[in-house]
């Protein structure tokens, strides 16, 4: 079980690293990182081409502007038809491949696959057969510096504090809590705008929308990084999930209400003995927000002020951590506390992904917990108990018909993004390389992977072969990670194709969990702070995130009166920072709104 455990534990990290690209924060400063530089490695490609330090020819004509889409019907769709139209209207020259006719090498920094496809890359991307095929077609192999998923926040703080950069950078925006701007500044990544003739085809998706264009630039005008790009979806990845084999050996209905759950709660701890009925970790949200937000607030409190407390309320910015929403989810959790639904060391919970998690899960001691659908056939697996079953539920309300309005998880654009250093010597071919990935080829071989292996293209369309729907070694998903790499190559990204990996109960969740919110309330998370809003907000939060934390987990387990005391909280959260804090948001969300 031990093993299997670890084996979870490594796929979830993966699966929430991919599936950021669904539903993450890209365009947000992110915590603050921890990182040490890890060993460096040198892929070759599988024909390895001659190389040159030029960088080819740019195409003369820059991307013509994108036909205008109806915003008014859906102003961040994407996958609207409208847009496809006028991306097929635009015309830009193939990129002359390769790039180098002698070969040149780059090194990429970025975190190392792990799960089950590690069972098949054990060199980590260096095996992946997409990132050959590119190298064989671009001239341009890629040396991949690889961070421990666990220490990869530490390698890259460490590796920033050192000035010892790689030539390009994966997740930048999510491990630089300071923000891109203040990136580009620093003199760390490059302001690509002064490079914009070399990448027409990544321009040609990030402007196909005002949404994609303001959410990939940054509050100073800045073109920072490539951005993973969606071009359709198929629903929210992640909610509330629970044993649905003992919701049925129960004969209960699947609960809607804060009630139902309630009493489903007590008929699982009753029936099977459970000492964590519900999982939550110490954030006492259940991720993202999906158990408190039936009370009309999102609450996850997390540092430098990200948009994980904020909302929006008729164009008034409101936080989450403060008013009556707030104060009957407390006095909701207590109740649950005192009832022994929540683990009396909740406070200490790494979390669904931890290894305790999984143990908790897996071994039948746990009856509900928060996680992405991508996961639910794998608890099944990865479990002893035959019966086990994980089915997506609800966002739980106050009452029948009810939806949630705060999910912030459903985003245009992924958490994957690549960067070019200043520390690059071939800044050019860099650019080039990435925007490879935009072009028709590198689209497909970032979706499908290789021609002839992973996908066959039939009247026009590629699907994928069986080697990635059957393979022997592994799951579909994690086979279309591997001949992809869809958590590392920033493209032109359609959700769709990854539907042919879920079984009835993932694919059921999504239903389940669009059904249940509408995210009318949701902070914009690409309404960005400049340098000095960032540095102002960091300092304030410290404080008062801090305080709040703390008064939290005092409320929830009874160390504080949540009906004697909670007024006195309010004022003083507010006057440690979280009333300016708030004016500083308005302000980004107000620009925001202008553009």
């Amino acid at each position: 079980m031990k093993t299997k455990l670890m084996s979870l534990l490594l796929a979830l990290g993966m699966i929430v690293t991919v599936f950021a690209g669904c539903g993450s924060s890209a365009a947000s400063s992110a915590a603050p990182a921890d990182s040490s530089p890890a060993a460096e490695e040198t892929a070759e490609a599988a024909e390895e081409p001659e190389a040159v330090e030029e960088a080819a020819p740019a195409e003369e004509a820059a991307p013509e502007e994108a036909a205008p889409v109806d915003e008014a019907k859906d102003p961040t769709a994407v996958g609207d038809s409208a847009v496809e139209e006028a991306l097929a209207e635009i015309e830009i020259p193939d990129l002359e491949l390769p790039l180098s006719e002698e070969g040149i090498t780059l090194t990429y920094w970025q975190q190392k696959p792990g799960g089950a496809v590690s069972s098949v890359a054990p060199n980590g991307y260096f095996d992946y057969p997409h990132f050959q095929e590119a190298a064989r077609q671009t001239g341009v192999t890629l040396d991949f510096i690889q961070a421990e998923f666990m220490t990869a926040n530490e390698q890259f703080n460490l590796m920033v504090a050192s000035q010892d950069y790689p030539d390009i950078f994966g997740n930048f925006n999510s491990l630089y809590s300071a923000g891109d701007d203040n990136g580009i500044e620093e003199e760390i990544i490059l302001a690509l705008e002064d490079y914009e003739d070399l990448f027409p085809h990544y321009q040609k998706y990030r402007t196909s929308t005002k949404f994609l264009e303001t959410a990939t630039s940054t509050s100073e005008g800045h073109i920072s990084g490539f951005y993973e790009l969606m071009s359709d979806f198929i629903g929210p990845f992640f909610g509330m999930m629970g044993r649905g084999d003992w919701i049925e050996e129960l004969g209960m209905d699947m609960p809607e209400t804060y009630d139902e759950l309630h009493e489903l709660l007590l008929a699982m701890q009753d029936k099977y003995g459970c000492t964590t009925t519900i999982y939550l970790d110490s954030a006492a949200v259940g991720n993202d927000n999906f158990l408190a937000a039936g009370y009309g607030i999102a609450c996850m409190l997390a540092t430098n002020a990200k948009e994980s407390y904020w909302m929006v309320q008729d164009g008034v910015v409101t936080d989450g951590i403060t008013g009556e929403g707030y104060k009957e989810y407390l006095t909701m959790l207590h109740q649950w506390y005192e009832e022994k639904l929540i683990s009396s060391d909740f406070t200490n919970a790494a979390g669904a992904m931890s290894a305790d998690g999984m143990g908790e899960i897996t071994s039948g001691n746990c009856g509900v917990f928060f996680n992405g659908a991508p996961m639910m056939s794998m608890y099944s697996a990865n479990s002893d108990d035959p019966n086990l079953r994980i089915v997506g539920m609800p966002d739980p309300v106050k009452e029948k018909g009810e939806k949630t309005h705060v999910d912030t998880t459903e985003f245009d654009f992924g958490a994957e993004r690549m960067s070019i250093s200043t520390k690059c010597e071939n800044p050019e071919i860099a650019i080039q390389y990435c925007d490879y990935w935009f072009t028709d080829a590198g689209i497909q071989l970032a979706n499908y992977g290789v021609e002839g292996e992973s996908c066959e293209v039939v009247d026009g369309v590629a699907q994928f072969t069986d080697l990635v729907l059957n393979n022997p070694d592994l799951a579909a998903g994690d086979a279309i990670s591997f001949y992809t790499g869809r958590n590392s190559t920033p493209s032109w990204s359609s959700n769709s194709k990854l539907l042919v990996s879920y079984n009835e109960d993932e694919s059921a969740a999504f239903d389940t969990w669009a059904a249940s919110r509408d995210n009318r309330d949701a902070y914009p998370y690409v309404a960005q702070l400049t340098i000095d809003e960032t540095y102002e907000i960091s300092k304030l939060a410290a404080d008062y995130e801090s305080y709040a934390l703390e008064c939290r987990d005092k409320f929830i387990v009874g160390d504080m009166d949540i009906e004697t005391e909670y007024e006195a909280y309010e004022e003083s959260v507010r006057e440690m920072g979280l009333t300016r804090a708030l004016e500083i948001k308005q302000d980004a969300y107000d620009r925001y709104m202008e553009q």
